[in-house]
């Protein structure tokens, strides 16, 4: 089956899906925020499954392995045994997003998306280098021609700052995405 879930896209899709929630009450609460990030993911993951296939035979699942959310397809219609994983994504609110990506090491789905957050403070590219670093090659790319997409929101204390999201490269290098929207919480408070 076709690969359709790519960094680039998925980022796209998700910034503009972010954009349109406007969940700022949401994103002020911990449990809030989970349930609105994990619909704009399932929603992102619908809108790029639905460009990419004729006729999709599409599902999402919560907790699917212990994962936050998983977006598959169906080789056949109405067969459960038989579908493609698209995408693995984890949202984390703590700042233990480190698990998270070391869990989605083990997942064979074509991408696999972590979601969390920074500090104004927090040279959050830099950690990635260093834990992916600490990761090696072996758990990073353990399952080939997989991709990755790692985006991180301001923490309350910066709403004024952008989302980031970023991929990596063969060589472990975390190469920042570009051609989403721009993602600025405190913006979601204004009328659009």
């Amino acid at each position: 089956m076709d690969r359709i879930m790519e960094p680039e896209s998925f980022w796209k899709e998700y910034s503009k899906q972010l954009n349109e929630a406007r969940n700022w009450d949401a994103y002020q609460n911990k449990t809030d925020w989970t349930k609105a990030v994990m619909q704009v993911a399932k929603k992102t993951y619908i809108e790029i499954a639905k460009k990419a296939c004729e006729q999709p035979k599409l599902g999402t699942n919560k907790e699917y392995y212990r994962i936050d959310l998983i977006g598959y397809r169906r080789e056949k219609e109405n067969v459960d045994g038989n579908w493609w994983l698209d995408v693995a994504y984890e949202h984390e609110n703590l700042d233990d997003w480190n698990n998270e990506l070391c869990k989605l090491c083990y997942v064979a789905a074509d991408l696999r998306v972590v979601s969390s957050y920074y500090r104004k403070d927090q040279a959050i590219e830099e950690e990635l280098h260093t834990y992916l670093k600490d990761l090696r090659n072996e758990k990073i790319f353990r399952v080939p021609d997989s991709k990755w997409l790692l985006v991180f929101g301001p923490r309350l204390c910066c709403t004024d700052q952008p989302f980031k999201a970023f991929t990596i490269n063969e060589e472990l290098s975390v190469i920042p995405v570009a051609g989403g929207e721009e993602v600025i919480p405190d913006r979601w408070q204004q009328a659009p």
